[in-house]
């Protein structure tokens, strides 16, 4: 009898671990949560019991199997190592989960471990000492909460209860696979509220990252919901090219066609730090002031809201995955065609700038597969500017940016500048502009591209030049993250430079993937290899932006906007009419499959 105590004191034991890990996120974002009701925080507990005895069957079935054996020596010793372990092993998925939340709004998935393999430093930058303390000490005291709550070794010692236990053991399918239905457990069985942090509260991050990580190759069952003919068919008339682009309103906007290209990629940076959001003031002065200098994109949508992803978005047209990073695969990344491959082959020389680690996330063999040609990273500073957590502050990037790009005058380039002082944990140099230390480290970064644009004025090819401003995703601003607004993907695009001759604001829905075919456009080069992106100027193109975060996916056309949450299985925005909903659904889904079946084929 007191192995079956045994076997369910265990099983128990994983569970209550689960429901500690939902506690103590309902405690430290109660202010997050603060419209939810009692009734509603505690049916996240109640819900979240279907993954954490999902977890539990799977912790439990090791002990189980120990019970079964006959005891030896040295079993007590292995019991316990087990529970120290796998205790920690929790310990340090609750306290991850409760660490990331915040700033990046959903459950723990297997995107740390994606950063920490390719750069520790850089992945644990963010990370201050005071916030590693707290999670040292979290990780213990959670750890040696379990290992004393452990039950004792006691296995079975006769055949009834070893037949018993084995069972009970077998029994575990049931809490692990979430039932005998057809249906198995996945993160979106817990969700239940209207209010995603709610849903989010109640899922548990062992079985989140474990789902997120099985799914990181196999691509061709992610996001399958018809037919590949279906799917092609939905999306005939959203990607045709009539290119029939509008010349005249080209040479009305451009003097003539760039021989110099500069692009800036800003950290975390969104329309809602300008004051036509009425949100704040005077915080990115630089950025409005060129946006009234030069063709401001006003209706520019981000594909995602990591970095990495970002990146492929811009330089590849390729828009994000919901649970995918193509970065991060060099097998397929090697694959993929970019803007820098192109105008390599055109005679322009590639230059890349990058304060930070460049094998974060597999970034130097992204970029080097797609053409870039010198590549600066924070190893090409002397390391008294390695200042930050990131590496080298912006201003630096900026100044080795502009006097290289004005020492080789003459020289057909693009130039891309990556930032990254306006990211956490926003330790920028000697800058005290703003008392908020957020919005002071965004307005050091406006500044240092103020400063870096008045630069390549100076330069004799200021008269060829085309400068490309962008953000990568919008960051830590507004505070608050909500994934089902479209504000949340709302970003600037600028073009401005010598090339520039009339100063307007082009009100065409656009996406991050389509900077890359209006360059080519604008240059005159085809962009067939590029499927995924649209020439704004194409008047007769349909225009739409994409956007993913993780398993949830968005659409913006003309027409209306959606929001598809594939883990709840429900649509989370749409402000289609009742009667076009359905259409607008399917024809998201077909293009995200369509994605998935690209991106599985390279």
């Amino acid at each position: 009898m007191k192995t079956i105590r045994t076997f369910f004191h265990t099983f128990i034991l994983w569970t209550l671990t689960g429901t500690l890990g939902h506690l103590l996120f309902l405690a430290i974002y109660h202010e997050l949560l603060s419209d939810a009701t009692h009734l509603e925080r505690v049916l996240v507990l109640l819900y979240a019991l279907k993954l954490d005895i999902a977890i539990a069957g799977y912790l439990t079935i090791t002990p189980a199997l120990m019970l079964l054996l006959r005891e030896r020596r040295g079993m007590k010793l292995l019991w316990n190592a087990y529970f120290i372990v796998i205790a920690a092993i929790y310990a340090l998925a609750i306290v991850s989960n409760l660490g990331l939340y915040g700033p990046w709004g959903f459950p723990l998935d297997y995107t740390p471990v994606l950063y920490l393999t390719t750069s520790p430093a850089d992945a644990m930058a963010s990370v201050t000492p005071l916030q590693m303390l707290a999670a040292a000490v979290g990780i213990a005291v959670i750890t040696t909460a379990v290992y004393l709550a452990r039950p004792r070794y006691i296995p079975a010692k006769t055949r009834a209860y070893r037949i018993a236990t084995f069972v009970l053991t077998v029994a575990l399918i049931l809490p692990i696979r979430g039932g005998v239905g057809t249906g198995t457990n996945h993160t979106g069985t817990v969700y239940f509220s209207e209010n995603m942090r709610l849903n989010h509260a109640a899922v548990n991050p062992v079985f989140c990252f474990i789902e997120s990580a099985s799914h990181q190759t196999d691509l061709a069952s992610l996001y399958r919901f018809m037919t590949d003919e279906e799917s092609d068919s939905l999306l005939c008339e959203l990607n045709q090219r009539s290119d029939s682009t509008d010349g005249n309103r080209r040479d009305s906007l451009f003097l003539r066609r760039p021989n110099r290209i500069v692009m800036v990629i800003l950290e975390s940076f969104s329309t809602q730090l300008m004051e036509e959001a009425g949100l704040v003031k005077e915080v990115v002065p630089q950025l409005e002031q060129l946006a009234g200098e030069g063709i401001y994109f006003t209706e520019l949508y981000g594909n995602t809201m990591r970095t990495d992803r970002a990146l492929v978005s811009v330089l590849s047209s390729i828009p994000a995955f919901p649970t995918y990073s193509l970065m991060d695969q060099p097998s397929k990344n090697a694959k993929l065609p970019s803007i820098a491959s192109v105008l390599k082959n055109d005679g322009f020389h590639t230059y890349y700038y990058y304060g930070g680690d460049t094998n974060f996330s597999n970034m130097r063999s992204y970029l080097v597969a797609a053409g870039f040609q010198d590549i600066v990273s924070d190893k090409s500073f002397p390391k008294k500017l390695r200042t930050g957590k990131w590496g080298v502050a912006d201003g630096p990037v900026f100044d080795r940016a502009a006097k290289e790009f004005i020492g080789t005058c003459g020289e057909r380039s693009l130039s891309v500048v990556q930032t990254s002082s306006s990211h956490e944990p926003f330790d920028v140099p000697d800058h005290h502009a703003m008392d908020d230390k957020v919005l002071n480290a965004f307005h050091y970064a406006d500044s240092c591209l103020g400063r870096f644009v008045e630069k390549l004025k100076e330069s004799s090819d200021w008269g060829e030049t085309l400068v490309v401003i962008l953000p990568d995703h919008q960051g830590c601003f507004p505070t608050v993250v909500n994934n089902y607004t479209l504000e949340h993907y709302d970003l600037p695009l600028i073009f401005t430079g010598g090339v520039v001759r009339t100063p307007c604001r082009v009100e065409t829905l656009c996406s991050q993937a389509d900077i890359t075919a209006t360059l080519l456009g604008l240059l005159g080069l085809r962009h067939d290899e590029f499927p995924w992106s649209k020439d704004i100027f194409d008047a007769g193109t349909p225009h739409y932006a994409v956007f993913a975060v993780p398993d949830a996916v968005g659409m913006v056309r003309e027409g209306g906007a959606i929001i598809w949450d594939n883990s709840f299985q429900r649509t989370m925005l749409s402000t289609y009419p009742q009667e076009q909903e359905d259409l607008a659904l399917r024809t998201l889904k077909a293009y995200y499959q369509k994605l998935y079946k690209m991106a599985d084929e390279l």
